[in-house]
């Protein structure tokens, strides 16, 4: 019934496939090239966190598919999915119908540091950019306007291309302080741009930490013990397994992806971490 649903509501052919969840148990459809990725970051490294551990309201900005929100929702009392790509944004309903998700609530927008109309240059699912010249044309929100319906937000999960620096630090601090953590990706070139969010985010009560890729990707014993573990929640995936298992004893320091990008410029892209002390 799901395989004729999935046709009728994607109108996609063969490029979707699902990856199916022992715990919780829950089923994600994403497209097939993204699977590979998203498996081994949110599943079996746990770049964001594990999901039992989560519980009240989450934002997930840059939702994609659902990857993280669909799990996450079975631990949260509510999850905010925030996503403007329109394939993404089919995918994610698709998702949340399929595992009755009642409290997953999705924004078909961008997070933005303002409100209005823009366009959003599209680099296949995983990637695109805010601009006003070319590209789809989509509405924004701001993270004042989502916070201020909501009196404590236990997690805000980021993973919106380089737009975190413009949304935080235009985010009021009697907002900011409704957050206990944050998480994320950080893009730069300019170091000073990372350390001006790190001043602002302390100035309102957060411990601030980078932290490196290169480090979450390195071969040791201790993160191959916890991706052997964590691929016991994942059913029916052993293609997946095998490659993810083969990438860990793989000698490379950085994630595999991010040697494969051609580009003069030297862009940071780490992940960081904001825990509210107060």
């Amino acid at each position: 019934m799901y395989e004729l649903l999935r046709k009728i509501i994607l109108n996609v052919r063969g490029n979707i496939e699902f990856v199916e969840l022992k715990e919780p148990r829950c089923k994600v459809y994403l497209p097939d090239y993204t699977i590979w990725l998203l498996l081994r970051e949110i599943y079996l490294i746990e770049v964001y966190g594990n999901f039992q551990g989560l519980d009240g309201t989450i934002i997930d900005a840059g939702a994609h598919c659902g990857a993280f929100s669909i799990p996450a929702s079975y631990y949260a009392n509510e999850v905010i999915s925030i996503e403007p790509n329109p394939m993404n944004l089919k995918i994610l309903e698709f998702n949340k119908i399929v595992n009755s998700r009642k409290n997953v609530k999705i924004f078909p927008y961008a997070l933005y540091h303002k409100k209005g109309q823009f366009k959003l240059k599209l680099n296949g699912s995983l990637t695109s950019s805010i601009n006003d010249k070319e590209g789809i044309d989509i509405f924004t929100i701001t993270l004042d306007e989502i916070l201020e319906n909501y009196k404590r937000i236990s997690l805000l999960k980021m993973d919106i291309e380089g737009a975190e620096f413009d949304v935080l630090l235009n985010t009021k601090p009697e907002n900011l302080k409704k957050i206990n953590k944050i998480v994320g990706e950080l893009h730069y070139e300019d170091i000073r741009l990372r350390d001006k969010l790190k001043d602002y985010l302390e100035s309102v009560g957060f411990y601030f930490q980078e932290i490196e890729k290169s480090t979450i990707y390195n071969l040791n014993l201790k993160s191959i013990l916890k991706v052997l573990k964590n691929s016991r929640k994942v059913k029916n995936q052993l293609y997946n397994k095998i490659t993810n298992y083969l990438y860990l004893f793989l000698l490379v320091r950085k994630p595999l992806i991010s040697l494969t990008k051609k580009s003069k410029r030297k862009l940071k892209d780490n992940f960081f971490l904001a825990i509210n002390l107060i």
